[in-house]
Formats: structure tokens, C-alpha cells, sequence
């Protein structure tokens, strides 16, 4: 059954029905356009400020979720392979020269190409994983693997961890300070970009972790210059004053 259209009289109040044109009661004429408007302005869906707070708080859950898929995605470490054991043993080389720099108040300039800290890294890893006795004591239980690339005034560093089945990778962007330092500008958890005060401050939650390069760390905070180039890392240190 189909129902008639109502309306009531703006100027008495009394409810009229089509085919009425006026107010049965008072013979006021009847606005059934206006009418009609007001009943389809009713029937819009209105959205109450409690179902916006909640389509917000399913948004920023997803974002999350999102964010925690791409930080738990492992990302590749693309780094220079090529190296060899004796690019390795170099590097070793390279480091034990600067300690004993450090050690004796030296001044010493050294050249450290980006293949040699690769391969020590790369063969130092696999030491571990064919022996897992191997006493590599600044190889912490959770670390995987790591890799460097030097470019022109930027460089990055990569770090692979593991806890459990899960595994996560660290990227640190970063360049040199007018001190002579090397300074973080940025970082990436798997996929996810972390840049400026987010990636430093993230820097700073793995120091523990890079610590247990107990050498790299020593050299780092005792370098006087510094200066990158491609496939290169200039470093220098000088006598305490």
C-alpha cells in the first residue's frame, strides 16, 4: 500500500495529505516542494562525531600495522660482494695501524676501501656459521651480518639482527661533520624510512649493538678527519693535545 505524502501547515500545525493544495484547517497554501526537500535532507546518512573518532582510530591501526609490516620486512643488504680473504685481512691490517695510532698518540692517514671492510664482515659470518664455536666475541648473539657503502660526502651502513624466527635490518645514512665525525642524517628499519631526528634517534637505541665492534667504535671516536668518497673512506687521526 502506498502512503500519501504528508505535510503540516506552516501556519496552524494541522498535518494535511495530497490532494490537498491547502490547509484544510485554516486555507493556508502548502509548500509540498519544501517539503519534499527537508524529507531528503533527513534521509542523507549523517556521520555522528563518535563514528568519525572511530573510522580515525581503524585508520591510524592500519597505518601502524602497516608500518610494522614494513619494519618486520627484511631488506636485501646492497653491498659490494667481490671481495676476497686477503681485502679482509687488510681491513684488519688497517685497523690494528690506527689502534696502535690511538694507542701511542700518532698521527696517522689511512685509505678504507669499501670492498675490504665488506669481505672482513662477509668471511667473518660465515666463519661463525660453519663454526659456531668460534670465538668472535664482537659478533653478538643476534647479529647476522653487516655491509658498508661509501659514495661521494654520504656512506651507509647495514646491519642484519635476529630474535627468534624473526629477523630485522638497519639501515644509517650518514656523512661527515665539520668535526671529523661521522654523523647519522638518517635511517630505514627493513622497508620503512626513518627520516632526520627519527632515524638519529633510532641510531641511538643500536648503539649496544655497535659497541660490540669494540675496534670500529674505538677508531670512530678518536678520528680527527674524515672524508668520503666513492668505494672510499678517508680517515685520520691525530695526537691528543
Amino acid at each position: 500500500m502506498t502512503s500519501l505524502l504528508e505535510i503540516k501547515c506552516a501556519r496552524c500545525g494541522t498535518v494535511n495529505t495530497l490532494p490537498n493544495l491547502h490547509c484544510r484547517h485554516c486555507g493556508a497554501p502548502l509548500d509540498y516542494a519544501e517539503s519534499e526537500r527537508r524529507l531528503q535532507a533527513a534521509s542523507r546518512p549523517r556521520f555522528s562525531s563518535h563514528a568519525l573518532l572511530g573510522y580515525a582510530g581503524w585508520t591510524l591501526l592500519l597505518l601502524l600495522l602497516l608500518a610494522l609490516v614494513a619494519a618486520l620486512w627484511p631488506a636485501d643488504l646492497p653491498r659490494d660482494t667481490s671481495g676476497k680473504p686477503l681485502d679482509a685481512r687488510r681491513y684488519t691490517m688497517m685497523g690494528h695501524v690506527l689502534l696502535d695510532a690511538i694507542d701511542h698518540n700518532l698521527s696517522t692517514n689511512l685509505d678504507i676501501a669499501e670492498r675490504d671492510v665488506n669481505a672482513f664482515f662477509h668471511y667473518k659470518v660465515a666463519a661463525r656459521a660453519s663454526d659456531p664455536g668460534e670465538d668472535l666475541p664482537f659478533l653478538s648473539p643476534a647479529f647476522r651480518d653487516a655491509g658498508v657503502h661509501f659514495d661521494q660526502d654520504a656512506g651507509a651502513v647495514w646491519l642484519k639482527t635476529a630474535r627468534g624466527p624473526f629477523s630485522l635490518t638497519s639501515e644509517f645514512r650518514f656523512v661527515v661533520a665539520p668535526d671529523g665525525t661521522l654523523a647519522v642524517t638518517s635511517a630505514r628499519i627493513g622497508h620503512l624510512p626513518l627520516p632526520g631526528p627519527l632515524g638519529r634517534l633510532y641510531a641511538t637505541t643500536r648503539t649496544s649493538l655497535l659497541d660490540k665492534f669494540a675496534s670500529e667504535s674505538r677508531i670512530l671516536r678518536s678520528l680527527s678527519a674524515a672524508e668520503l668518497r666513492p668505494g672510499i673512506l678517508s680517515v685520520s687521526v691525530s695526537p691528543s693535545p
